[in-house]
């Protein structure tokens, strides 16, 4: 949606913003890119809230191993009460695996990067998806150390770069807060329930 912001000089201006919540209430397809601990977690939070979950990872065979491994471990969150009234077999047909990062990124309205925790390997990764994706398709990283904006501040894209934190782990919890990249990080923009 468009807002105004006041300018230094006293001058408004209209500025586009990212409205996370649209987005992700409308995403049909999500891609999460980089299937470990982290990266099965997102997908089984976002295959839970009803969205189809693209799940790719560089290394050959670990998106399907992935897949494979959140499929025997859905009955344990289902009887722990974790899949949001969602069946096991529900959840899992949400999850589908892609061969290739341009093939999990087509369609997709929020990708997930949930890779090594490198700012050389995560820098390289955000320039392929801020190169690959649409230009409304919100890029959220996973990572929990490095600085926002070593990760984004050559992106021509990346005023739509989000860090999503859940306030717990993600597959236990259905909330979780969102930063805007690039920047000091100061303050949650809203809660999201998933």
């Amino acid at each position: 949606f468009v807002h105004d912001r006041q300018r230094g000089d006293g001058r408004r201006r209209l500025h586009r913003r990212l409205n996370l919540r649209e987005i992700m209430n409308n995403a049909n397809r999500i891609a999460v890119v980089g299937t470990g601990l982290v990266g099965r977690a997102w997908s089984i939070v976002f295959a839970r809230a009803g969205h189809d979950t693209v799940m790719y990872d560089p290394v050959e065979g670990a998106a399907q191993s992935a897949r494979e491994t959140i499929a025997e471990g859905l009955p344990d969150l289902s009887d722990a009460g974790l899949l949001g009234g969602c069946t096991p077999e529900e959840v899992a047909a949400r999850l589908t695996v892609a061969s290739s990062l341009d093939e999990a990124l087509e369609g997709a309205l929020h990708v997930q990067e949930s890779a090594p925790e490198r700012v050389d390997v995560k820098r390289i990764l955000f320039a392929d998806l801020d190169r690959i994706t649409a230009p409304e398709t919100v890029l959220a990283s996973s990572t929990s150390g490095i600085p926002a904006s070593q990760l984004t501040e050559e992106l021509s894209g990346r005023r739509r770069s989000w860090l999503p934190t859940p306030s717990i782990r993600p597959t236990s919890s259905r909330w979780w807060r969102s930063f805007p990249l690039p920047g000091p990080i100061r303050r949650p923009l809203h809660a999201r329930e998933s």
